[in-house]
């Protein structure tokens, strides 16, 4: 990814624990997970780069605003998708004939929503379905 001014940015998921497949790039996503080995010549330029983004006040602000920028986008997608699963649930659901009461409860249970709200998935999924 390339910010406006030229820097690039890559992004990794580091959730895995086994790197043995991962060579060089190892101490990096061990950094990413929290696991910090300044013996190793790159995490260490990375820690002094992260040192030079937080004592610059302009660096430091472009990053936070990239970063917000990310979670918005990351947030964005990640309801869209929990829409669309939840709608998916109320259809699968209603072809099975489970009780409209049942439903409701159930997705104001699971996703920790209000009745109300899951009434409107509901409604949603009924008026998708009808068309």
């Amino acid at each position: 990814m390339t910010a406006h001014n030229g820097q690039h940015s890559v992004i990794f998921n580091a959730t895995a624990t086994d790197y043995r497949r991962a060579g060089a790039l190892g101490p990096f996503l061990d950094l990413m997970a929290g696991n910090v080995n300044n013996k190793d010549k790159f995490i260490a330029q990375i820690q002094v780069e992260i040192k030079s983004i937080k004592m610059n006040q302009e660096r430091w602000l472009e990053n936070m605003l990239y970063e917000l920028k990310m979670q918005e986008r990351f947030d964005a997608g990640e309801d869209s998708e929990r829409n669309r699963t939840i709608l998916k649930l109320i259809t699968r659901a209603q072809q099975r004939g489970a009780d409209h009461t049942a439903v409701i409860a159930d997705l104001a249970d699971f996703y920790d929503i209000s009745k109300a709200e899951a009434q409107r998935y509901y409604d949603q999924a009924q008026l998708t379905n009808s068309h």
